[in-house]
């Protein structure tokens, strides 16, 4: 077989492989924005919903999305589960988004189980990796909740400063404060 036909026929072993590879970043890029707006507009249901959908399409899992859903349904137990299923606990040095929301989730859940010290430092994590990614909105979303682990822990004066940085992130992105959100 000569240089040309060796050629060729890794072209048409590559071309399906990069199609494919094409196909699960749209779906991901796609089903992030969808979890976005659901988690944004607290449609836990429908946020559950595309994170299944999306796993069907690529064969992998989207804890971060999960655990907000949980933790939106007050479905701790199933948050617990998510947990002991895998080691998802993202490197220190990890910056995707995906990386953020785990350490976001994490920090919620912390939180509600009274463990702020934690809680607040895995929202500051999430933080950092957020303004990496220069992801305004969820750094304004982590804000809002460490805004609150901050309050819990008397910490007022950092709870403002948290909850005005957020206040200035949705406005240059041109969002509106989360529903349901009540400020200080």
């Amino acid at each position: 077989m000569g240089d040309a036909a060796l050629s060729e026929a890794d072209l048409a072993y590559l071309r399906p492989a990069a199609e494919r590879a094409r196909q699960f970043q749209f779906y991901d890029w796609t089903y992030q924005a969808i979890g976005q707006i659901h988690e944004y507009h607290e449609q836990w249901d429908d946020l559950l919903t595309a994170v299944e959908q999306l796993e069907e399409l690529t064969d992998r899992g989207y804890p971060g999305y999960a655990i907000s859903a949980y933790i939106g349904l007050g479905r701790l137990e199933e948050v617990q589960r998510l947990l002991e299923q895998g080691d998802w606990l993202p490197a220190e040095d990890a910056t995707s988004l995906e990386a953020g929301y785990l350490w976001r989730g994490f920090g919620r859940l912390q939180a509600l189980q009274g463990d702020l010290e934690t809680a607040y430092r895995s929202l500051t994590r999430s933080i950092a990796i957020f303004e990496k990614l220069e992801s305004r909105l969820d750094i304004a979303r982590t804000l809002l909740f460490r805004c609150r682990v901050l309050l819990a822990l008397s910490r007022e004066a950092e709870a403002r400063q948290d909850e005005q940085a957020a206040f200035e992130h949705f406005a240059e992105c041109g969002a509106v404060i989360p529903i349901g959100y009540q400020p200080l």
